[in-house]
């Protein structure tokens, strides 16, 4: 197998010091900071697995690591001010928390671009000694901060910070000080793998914490055993790679007694636990076939894996002998794993391209053998053709088939009146009402009903009813498609995307990640980087724009406004958008002897968020009569520059110029100004400009 590496980022920056309000005992709170990047700005590849890997880290510090959920904050793809802002947030969390007699432990982790002098945020930089500066002004007790990018080991240099071999510590549970932990040295590429889904560092770093580091058995992973046990499978991992081994690095200074644990398995609910007699590299995966831990067993000792309740593939390469077993763990069980557990298999064949481990469906192909190349084969069915007869894994370049075909490889055409199932990579063609590929898949699928891909697709799929991919390279044109990571475009009625680099086109479009472009009548992602566009956007987390009719980003605005201007109108107004950018609608009226006004108006605007502060510049438009002749209806429109200061997120205050116009019939008269003639603007259209001001309130 050999992995597709791209420069990671990976940081984990974990800093502890002892602190004048830290108290020197009471009852222990731990709090989190997770920070994935995969945009290190437009000169660097986008990493694949920054952000899932600062998941998966706060998702094991909260299950196993004593974080609270309130207490952890995950960021995917922040900027500076926004990474900045997280980690004064924390600041005033941990003094809190030492004002209530609390001891608090810090951990920040990183997972990204960064380079010799600093952490690479999209366009924006974090220079060490700032990101630094920033965690040591943090009152915790103890500071750590894990980093794992490229260069990272500059981060260690510092203070002084070597490249050293794994160290241990055996003095913690009152200790105070700092640990940085970086995952290269200050030249060498930080690796992320498409085998692993996830960065070297990190990959091994959260299986030691789940417990593959518990070197004495005692149930908990200490930062000596987690670090000893990243460093040594990185490094065993990453020597024979395009980029050369991968040495981690540490920074630290922690003082007192104890051992430093960052994970307890004693009271796991659910757990894996292998028996003394089984020994070799062990894979765990789960049902959604995800690698959540990976390690090396010696035999003799037993060992516990904390994991969430579930199904679990269990493989185990003793060199000559592979061996499997499915496990389901239950919420409260500690499912036993003996050798009689454990069924032997026959290895899978491998390819000597691509970045992945063999075909994960090779059940088939191990039991039928070696597969033959032949140029061409026509059959009725898989089991009834020439040349060859019976089900051998056959190799074409074209397959032409009555009722449906089924092949190892594909490297041309494979058409069918019924179904095409080919095993492994296909570079071509597969044309049938249903097509599925359980390999790498370069070209086109055209299906009546359906095309399937379990693994990477370049090109296109076309269906009439639906279309899915683990990993989509090109074009998905169906009523339902679905990725698990799309780079490209899908567009059909109804799109789904674990994670999205390119376009969805729908009626309504899902993603969970998504950096690019969703259009449609209703999108909806849990984290957007890129533009939505529809009637109805929800994101959970925006860091881009949006544009719609209902818009409700989370960490947006979602605001109510009061404002009054110039000529005495009073609007209130509910402002939607993303941090970026809003749209508003208002009820406008202004009370005034002899006659009322009452209107309406609608507008998009561009907001600049700053530390108390803002600016924004907007434009609209509505209607507007009065209460004792209704048909003398008016137009206005407005340009607004306004500045405010935002003391609470929930209370601003604001005050800025406006350019104004009015337009009404030449047969009527201008409601705002009922005693100006205005201009001639045509014929039978007259109006008024005017510069104003306005001053509001939003809340």
């Amino acid at each position: 197998m050999k992995a597709s590496y791209r420069l990671a980022g990976w940081f984990l920056a974990l800093a502890v010091t002892a602190a004048a309000a830290a108290p020197e005992s009471g009852p222990l709170r731990r709090f989190a900071l997770a920070v994935g990047v995969n945009n290190g700005g437009p000169a660097r590849v986008r990493l694949r697995y920054a952000d899932s890997d600062a998941a998966n880290f706060a998702a094991v510090m909260e299950r196993f690591g004593g974080v609270a959920p309130r207490d952890l904050r995950v960021l995917r793809e922040p900027g500076r001010l926004e990474f900045l802002e997280a980690l004064a947030s924390m600041r005033s969390a941990v003094a809190a928390a030492n004002a209530a007699g609390q001891r608090a432990e810090l951990l920040v982790y990183y997972s990204g671009h960064s380079d010799e002098a600093g952490l690479l945020l999209g366009n924006d930089r974090l220079d060490y000694p700032e990101f630094r500066a920033r965690i040591d002004s943090i009152p915790a007790r103890i500071r750590l901060a894990v980093v794992d990018a490229c260069a990272s080991g500059a981060l260690t240099r510092i203070k002084g910070g070597s490249r050293l071999p794994a160290f241990s510590v055996d003095q913690s549970s009152n200790l105070s000080g700092y640990a940085f932990l970086t995952s290269s040295s200050g030249a060498e590429a930080s690796q992320e793998s498409d085998r692993i889904r996830a960065s070297y560092f990190t990959h091994y770093l959260i299986s030691g914490l789940r417990g593959a580091a518990d070197r004495n058995q005692d149930g908990r992973v200490t930062l000596g055993e987690a670090y000893a046990f990243a460093f040594q499978e990185t490094l065993a991992q990453t020597e024979g790679s395009q980029a050369g081994a991968q040495h981690p690095s540490y920074d630290m200074r922690l003082t007192g007694t104890g051992d430093l644990v960052l994970t307890d398995l004693r009271g796991t609910s659910a757990g894996l636990v292998l028996a003394p007699a089984v020994h070799g590299r062990l894979f765990v995966r789960s049902s959604a076939g995800d690698l959540v831990a990976e390690l090396h067993k010696q035999a003799g000792a037993k060992m516990e894996l904390g994991l969430e309740p579930g199904l679990y593939d269990i493989d185990l390469d003793q060199g000559d002998s592979l061996f499997h077993a499915l496990v389901k763990l239950d919420t409260l069980a500690h499912a036993p794993v003996s050798r009689a557990d454990l069924t032997p298999v026959t290895r899978e064949r491998t390819r000597a391209r691509g970045d992945a481990r063999p075909d994960e469906n090779a059940a088939a192909i191990q039991a039928a053998g070696p597969a033959t190349w032949i140029p061409a084969r026509v059959a009725l069915v898989p089991s009834l053709g020439f040349p060859g007869g019976g089900e051998g894994p056959w190799s074409h370049n074209l397959s032409v088939n009555l009722i449906s075909g089924r092949a190892q490889d594909i490297n041309g055409l494979q058409f069918s009146l019924g179904r095409n199932q080919a095993e492994g990579r296909m570079d071509g063609v597969q044309f049938s009402p249903m097509n599925f590929v359980s390999g790498p898949s370069t070209g086109l699928q055209f299906g009546i009903l359906a095309n399937a891909e379990a693994r990477n697709h370049t090109g296109s799929q076309l269906a009439a009813v639906a279309n899915n991919a683990d990993s989509l390279h090109g074009l998905q044109a169906g009523a339902v498609n679905h990725a698990n990571r799309l780079e490209g475009v899908q567009a059909g009625a109804i799109n789904v995307a674990g994670s999205g680099d390119g376009i969805q086109v729908g009626a309504i479009n899902v993603a969970a990640k998504q950096r690019g472009l969703q259009a449609g009548l209703m999108n909806i992602a849990d984290s957007s980087r890129g533009l939505q566009a529809g009637l109805f956007n929800y994101a959970a987390h925006g860091n881009g724009f949006v544009l719609g009719l209902v818009s409700v980003i989370l960490n947006g605005m979602h605001d109510a406004e009061m404002t009054f201007d110039d000529r005495s109108m009073l609007r209130t107004a509910f402002v939607l958008g993303g941090p970026y950018n809003y749209n508003y609608l208002s009820f406008d009226m202004k009370a005034r002897y002899p006659r009322h006004l009452w209107g309406g108006s609608a507008g998009v605007g561009v907001h600049v968020p700053l530390a108390h502060a803002f600016a924004d510049v907007d434009a609209g438009g509505g209607l507007l009569w009065n209460d004792v002749d209704w048909d003398n209806l008016s137009y206005t429109a407005r340009l607004r520059l306004i500045a405010g200061y935002a003391p609470l997120r929930w209370f601003n205050v604001f005050a800025g110029f406006t350019v104004n116009a009015e337009i009404w019939p030449a047969s009527r008269f201008p409601n705002l100004n009922p005693n100006r003639d205005g201009e001639h603007w045509s014929p039978d259209i007259r109006g008024e400009r005017w510069p104003g001001f306005v001053v509001g309130v939003r809340i």
